[in-house]
């Protein structure tokens, strides 16, 4: 009986000596796929997060380099200094012809590259208080210029993401008034009035600046000769300063 007791305890404590033994390499090694897979999460999510960033950033730096946003159909609303300039040589007409301008401007754009529009446009405009009398004898002559007109293709840059350099070229042919007041007699005057149009070539330079999606503001010099085929308008070169806005459908 006493061998039987003694066996059974000795088989007893060599369990308990198998479990403890087998304890920590169980736990060791349900630890360590844990500590894997929260290693495996973070290098996932930043991996994740840097591909945002990367996008992102290729997004932000793409978009101002496209000129789409001064594209499609427009008109504007310009006023400024209207400066119209005979050939000096002439006694008998003024020298200038200056005074406010108004002008208004239809006009459609298309891209052609990322960064250069292409365009064409057709305004016309008016001078106010830019009468000038000219009496070289009993006769006087008073000038008052008329209704300016043109047609230009132009071209343009963006030189920054809202900002638009232009250059613009075209026909115009500007109108003048001539009253002539001719005396007939002793305190008579006969009174005529000739009205008179010149074709010339126009060009230009300007910026243009979107304020808003579909608003812009603009500052424009144009420059016209007119030639000197016209008895009412010999040699004549014009200067235009305009600032305006507009607007894109």
């Amino acid at each position: 009986m006493g061998k039987i007791l003694g066996k059974i305890s000795r088989d007893a404590a060599q369990k308990r000596r198998s479990r403890m033994s087998s304890a920590p390499t169980v736990t060791a090694a349900a630890s360590r796929p844990r500590t894997s897979a929260k290693r495996r999460g973070a290098t996932s999510w930043g991996k994740h997060h840097l591909g945002i960033a990367i996008a992102g950033a290729v997004v932000g730096f793409a978009l101002p380099a496209h000129a789409q946003q001064f594209t499609g159909p427009r008109v504007e609303l310009s006023a400024g200094y209207d400066s119209l300039i005979g050939d000096k040589r002439y006694q008998d007409f003024p020298h200038t012809l200056d005074g406010a301008h108004i002008r208004g401007t239809l006009g459609y754009d298309t891209a052609v590259s990322p960064r250069v529009v292409v365009g064409l446009e057709t305004s016309i405009g008016v001078t106010h208080d830019a009468d000038e009398r000219v009496q070289p004898g009993a006769d006087s002559f008073t000038f008052t210029p008329g209704r300016d007109i043109d047609v230009m293709a132009r071209v343009g840059y963006q030189v920054e993401p809202r900002t638009l350099l232009y250059l613009k070229a075209g026909w115009t042919n500007a109108a003048l008034k001539v009253v002539l007041r001719e005396m007939i007699g002793q305190g008579r005057y006969d009174i005529s009035e000739i009205r008179s149009k010149q074709d010339g070539i126009r060009a230009g330079v300007g910026l243009e600046h979107r304020l808003t999606s579909s608003i812009y503001a603009k500052v424009e010099y144009r420059y016209s000769n007119y030639g000197g085929g016209n008895l009412y308008m010999p040699d004549t070169n014009r200067h235009q300063i305009l600032i305006g806005a507009g607007t894109r459908f």
